[in-house]
């Protein structure tokens, strides 16, 4: 693990109020150097990846039709049917497993990569007045959670109601 931590801040007094700014953040890079691997393919090989790694297949977009089922690599996880994710064959075998797990990003489980944070203070009398604002980047969130599930009668997050059906099949961009 490396990484930096910064914070800035400014006191200005401005009539009777005493204002102060400030800006921190963190920084980190992990990296794994040392695994027992024993990968068929180096692709897989986890070693020089971040910590955090997320490992899965990847996409190759939706399955648009049956004839287009058939003509792609066969799915081993349940069931293929038009509007389902079409997963990247990796190795070239025809047949996508584990053996098609890549590299995807980071996850963040220990944080997003950068977090930042901006505060603002002002004081008058006996009178303070903080608000903060903070935020971080450079991860990928799961959607795992049930906002993102289509079930029954249940109202639709933004995110799903771009799902596939026979309808939207040119313009989808979630899974059936």
């Amino acid at each position: 693990r490396k990484g930096v931590d910064f914070n800035l801040g400014l006191n200005k007094q401005l009539g009777p109020v005493l204002w102060t700014v400030g800006l921190a953040g963190t920084y980190y890079t992990t990296k794994a150097t040392q695994r027992a691997e024993n990968y068929e393919n180096a692709y897989q090989n986890r070693v020089g990846k971040p910590l955090d790694a997320i490992w899965g297949l990847q996409s190759k977009g939706l399955f648009a039709n049956e004839s287009d089922i058939a003509a792609s690599a066969k799915q081993t996880y349940g069931q293929v049917k038009p509007g389902d994710i079409k997963y990247v064959d990796q190795n070239g075998d025809g047949v996508i497993d584990s053996r098609d797990e890549v590299y995807l990003g980071r996850a963040g489980w220990s944080g997003a990569p950068f977090t930042f944070g901006l505060n603002l203070t002002a004081r008058w009398s006996n009178w303070t007045v903080f608000a903060i604002a903070t935020g971080s980047a450079g991860a990928y969130g799961q959607k795992n959670s049930s906002y993102f599930w289509i079930k029954g009668d249940d109202k639709y997050s933004a995110a799903v109601r771009d799902r596939w059906t026979p309808d939207t099949k040119e313009t989808a961009t979630y899974p059936r």
